[in-house]
């Protein structure tokens, strides 16, 4: 039996199966695109991590200068306190004693303690010389070192503006054969005047015994010290030689990759596995510029496999010591895998977006065919109409425009999907939000909050819904960047460096380049680009000036500071509502933008309940935290906790003891050990 079709039904049937088959091929275009898209991004954050891999390793290799800087002026400044007060004792000793009297205590205590004490008058005369006779009452005003420096000279000029003092300066090693090679002995010269101010008593210390302690404290510490999920990273430490020839222009001193090395001499012209002169590369960088990026083929640390290694490579040249650290490739791709699988999930995020639109869309068709005898072909037409440009314009349907019941109930189902194709757009963008903010549980809800901030801004400055809609996604996608932050930066407790603080930095540009080739995302780009800048031109990445920067990135500036005041931090409490309008009149946004939105933020904020996430606690997050402290095998601080939390017990002045145990191979134990 032949089922009979109504012309409307056949009529309505043709442009729906075209506006589906339109919206698969659209939907399998964006999916393709996107996925392109990503693919090509895997590239650019390989790329990304790589120059990140080098930053790091550039900040490790500074970082240990710094503190071994700070390690020598810290002993240094202990030994000017101790030889101060040892030379104002002896001052007091000798102070009114005849001059032959003075000359024998003086002697004694030369030749029985570390210091070795002479006596100038303000003439450049010496009084007095404890392993030279001859030199006594000749004039050495003139004197210069190893430096060119006249330090007798200049010892004189420092000693008539302070009475008591300490200078480092370069003496003779032998006071009989006085030339620049021989005046280079390094140490603290301290000096006190007496005798109506004529005479000048000096303590002189030798810094070389000092400097070999503190080096042999460096090279034990440098040589344990190991980093990266795989325990990877070390440092590698070699002598810079004077004077030095290409098949051994240093010592190593420090490799734990390859303990057999140290000790013996480094040759420039040894190949790497790969057959690259790395060293000749990175010690013609280092004598130039004073340090070197260098890659190369190495042993990965506890195996026979040779791999690319990317290193960085300084000079110190207090001690002449070259310092080195890298990241091993195939550590690197594990990190780069994992950034790969979370595309992955977000790409499946976009294809159960199409799935459900698709599925959605279907649901409505069928509805409308249900009816379609009902309806009016005229009308029929105005509702696909009005669906195509709702679609459009990310809008729903004016079903009030229908006074035809079936009609408004197509348009309201119609109306449903146009709902759930949006919601999920919502749900797709805030678990871009998610992923970062999983990542760090102070930052938690902040996206969601500043898109709602920045809405209610757009709101109060009259912009229309399609604008509104524009920023809010722009609010939820601001730092999406920050995927492409290391952890170690991103979760750093303490204050940033200014490298790391440059990395932070990027976040604003990983995030355009993202969003600017996803074409439905496309137009979100700029202004979360420029959300970081500030009026006067001081803001990142561009330091454009308010004229220059677009009105979204200004809302998006004010609503992103305005949140971070009114929210708690590991460092502060949060501000009030009113207190953070106040903060954000003496910032360098948009203040008429400010004027024109304060009222509606104070009353936002009043009215928003409180964002949670549920995916981290504060307890994760808290154990989190502690890799940057607490050796996880073995519950012991860092060193560098440790060093600071002893200096804080010195610094307190309270009697404490401290036992050392070092475990060699602990790295290597298991159970039952």
């Amino acid at each position: 039996m032949k089922k009979d079709f109504s012309l409307i039904s056949i009529l309505l049937a043709v442009p729906t199966v075209i506006a589906i088959l339109i919206l698969l091929t659209i939907g399998t275009l964006w999916y393709r695109t996107t996925k392109a898209i990503y693919i090509e991004n895997i590239s650019k954050v390989q790329s990304l991590y790589e120059q990140t891999a080098k930053n790091y390793s550039k900040y490790t290799i500074d970082n240990f200068i710094k503190e071994i800087n700070e390690d020598i002026e810290y002993a240094i400044n202990k030994r000017k306190e101790k030889d101060e007060l040892e030379l104002w004792k002896t001052f007091k000793e000798i102070n009114g004693k005849p001059l032959s009297e003075i000359k024998r205590i003086l002697a004694d205590k030369t030749f029985s303690t570390d210091l070795s004490y002479y006596i100038f008058d303000y003439k450049g005369n010496c009084i007095f010389n404890p392993f030279d006779k001859d030199a006594e009452r000749k004039n050495f005003l003139s004197l210069k070192n190893a430096e060119g420096k006249e330090f007798i000279k200049e010892l004189i000029k420092l000693s008539k503006k302070l009475s008591v003092g300490s200078i480092i300066q370069k003496w003779p090693n032998n006071w009989h054969f006085l030339d620049k090679k021989t005046i280079s002995r390094n140490g603290i010269t301290t000096f006190i005047t007496f005798n109506n101010s004529q005479w000048i008593l000096i303590a002189r210390d030798d810094l070389a015994p000092l400097e070999y302690q503190l080096k042999q404290k460096w090279i034990k510490q440098l040589s344990l010290y190991r980093y990266g999920e795989e325990k990877h990273g070390y440092i590698f430490v070699a002598q810079l030689l004077p004077g030095y020839k290409s098949t051994c222009f240093g010592i190593e001193i420090v490799n734990p990759n390859n303990k057999a090395i140290v000790g013996k001499c480094l040759d420039s012209n040894v190949k790497d596995k790969c057959g690259f002169l790395y060293r000749k590369k990175y010690l013609s960088d280092i004598l130039k510029k004073g340090y070197s990026f260098v890659e190369y083929c190495y042993k990965i640390p506890g195996t026979n496999k040779y791999v690319k290694k990317i290193s960085y490579i300084k000079l110190f040249k207090r001690w002449n010591w070259i310092l080195g650290t890298g990241t091993y490739m195939p550590d690197l791709m594990t990190m780069i895998n994992d950034t790969k699988l979370s595309m992955k999930k977000e790409l499946n995020h976009i294809k159960t977006i199409i799935t459900i639109t698709v599925t959605a869309i279907l649901l409505s068709v069928l509805m409308i065919y249900k009816f379609a005898d009902n309806l009016v072909h005229g009308k029929l037409n105005t509702v696909f109409k009005d669906f195509e440009k709702a679609l459009d314009e990310s809008r729903l349907i004016k079903n009030k425009n229908f006074r035809i019941k079936q009609l408004k109930r197509i348009s309201d189902n119609l109306n449903k999907a146009i709902r759930k194709f949006k919601l999920y757009e919502k749900g797709y963008l805030e678990s871009f939000a998610n992923i970062l903010e999983a990542r760090d549980i102070y930052t938690k809800g902040h996206s969601q909050r500043v898109a709602i901030y920045a809405k209610a801004i757009a709101k109060a400055l009259g912009l229309s819904e399609e604008q509104q809609d524009k920023i809010y996604k722009a609010g939820i996608l601001h730092d999406i960047g920050k995927i492409g932050i290391p952890d170690n930066i991103l979760l750093k407790p303490g204050k940033l460096s200014e490298n790391e603080y440059e990395i932070i930095k990027q976040h604003a540009r990983i995030s355009y380049e993202l969003l600017r080739q996803i074409e439905h995302l496309k137009d979100t780009a700029e202004p979360i680009k420029h959300h970081h800048e500030k009026c006067d031109g001081s803001g990142y990445p561009d330091g454009l000036k308010c004229k220059d920067i677009c009105l979204e990135a200004r809302i998006l500036a004010i609503a992103d500071i305005f949140d971070a005041l009114t929210s708690t931090r590991p460092y502060r409490k949060a501000f009030s509502p009113d207190k953070a309008i106040e903060i954000l009149k003496e910032e360098r946004v948009d203040q008429d933008i400010l004027n024109k939105s304060k009222d509606i933020l104070i009353e936002t904020f009043n009215s928003m309940e409180e964002t949670k996430t549920s995916f981290m606690s504060e307890e994760l997050d808290e154990i989190r935290g502690e890799i940057f402290k607490v050796d996880y095998m073995t519950g012991l601080l860092f060193i560098t906790t440790f060093v600071k939390e002893l200096r804080e017990w010195i610094k307190q002045k309270d009697k404490f003891f401290l036992f050392g145990i070092n475990i060699v191979g602990i790295s290597k134990c298991h159970p039952p050990c």
